[in-house]
């Protein structure tokens, strides 16, 4: 999420889009988000993790 709001945000910034456009392309890719996924129970989940034993 962090990687796509610098990109909206550098889009802006460069005055190739406007900021209204940048929130509308988040709403419409939340929102199809949670629309068309849904979560499959029994499916693995993977967490990464830093390990300080190195």
């Amino acid at each position: 999420m962090i990687p796509a709001a610098y990109v909206g945000w550098s889009r802006v910034d460069e005055h190739l889009y406007h900021v209204r456009d940048v929130v509308a392309g988040c709403a419409l890719g939340l929102t199809s988000g949670l629309i068309f996924t849904q979560p499959q129970p029994g499916n693995i989940t993977v967490t990464p993790f830093l390990d300080k034993k190195v």
